[in-house]
């Protein structure tokens, strides 16, 4: 072991930062079959001595974390591509998030975020599109199946890590750090709404799924906003969450469904969401009168 200043040795440092240059260079002129095992070889070692911090403590273990996140990021882009890329990516944050926890490791939770960041991007872009969401259209079984696990992947990224950075007091609750929790709670209610449209197409394929799919995003939606708020009477995190579900789910009521929507599927949505509202409302306010 180290000690004292040799920890962080200028040349120690610059061994580990360079180590990983060979690893790129190898994924951009070997094949994928000889550049993959190479690549992700160098970071799980690196990834190994960051875990350790036996052999390299202090900053010079952090850079050893960061080559060895940056070879594995090189080895999921250049094998996967697709769907199996954004689901692999997020599956890694997740992973991460949970070395996070149990390591008490933020620069683990700063990893999680670039990797959730990077994996998020590529499936909003590619598999769970916008176009999915708002356009009724036909497509295929294993489009919709990658879809919808992306799309579970994502809500899963955007619950976990707020979830990791409140455990590790990297930020605190939604009513001091409310636009940070807002961003989760967008890219959460994206992939919560990619995961119900898409798991409604694959059940009834076509607009009638599509309708059916809407219709219960919105009641899915004040559902949530109900349980948020009778849970969040003493909590406030979980009160202003609840409210601005609420809000959600009556902007997506006005903005998209009345002009998106026709027939029974609008009258579900109006009817179920009205309804839910009214309960929560009247729930909500006995409990507060009989505290």
């Amino acid at each position: 072991r180290q000690h004292g200043g040799r920890e962080n040795d200028p040349g120690a440092l610059s061994v580990l930062a360079t180590a990983v240059l060979p690893t790129f260079i190898a994924a951009v002129l070997l094949p994928k079959a000889q550049a993959v095992p190479i690549t992700a070889g160098a970071g799980v070692v690196l990834l190994a001595v960051w875990a350790a911090r036996r052999w390299w403590p202090g900053f010079a273990g952090q850079v050893a974390g960061l080559a060895g996140l940056l070879a594995v990021l090189q080895a999921t882009v250049t094998q996967f591509d697709g769907s199996a890329r954004a689901g692999v990516l997020l599956g890694e944050a997740l992973l991460l998030v949970v070395a996070a926890v149990g390591g008490r490791n933020r620069g683990a939770l700063a990893a999680a975020l670039g990797f959730a960041a990077i994996g998020g991007l590529i499936g909003v872009v590619f598999d769970v599109t916008p176009a999915l969401l708002i356009v009724p259209r036909s497509r295929s079984a294993a489009e919709l199946a990658g879809a919808l696990a992306v799309a579970a992947l994502i809500l899963a990224v955007s619950v976990a890590l707020p979830w990791a950075a409140a455990r590790l007091a990297v930020f605190r609750g939604p009513a001091d750090d409310l636009p940070i929790w807002l961003l989760a709670g967008v890219s959460a209610l994206y992939g919560a709404a990619g995961v119900v449209l898409c798991g409604a197409l694959l059940a009834v394929p076509g607009r009638t799924g599509f309708l059916l799919g809407h219709a219960l995003i919105t009641v899915s939606w004040t559902v949530a906003a109900l349980v948020l708020l009778l849970r969040g009477i003493d909590v406030v995190a979980l009160r202003v969450t609840g409210l601005i579900l609420v809000g959600a789910a009556v902007l997506k009521l006005v903005l998209f469904d009345l002009s998106a929507l026709d027939g029974l599927a609008r009258v579900g949505a109006f009817l179920g969401a009205g309804l839910v509202l009214l309960a929560a409302g009247t729930r909500y306010a006995r409990r507060v009168a009989s505290r």
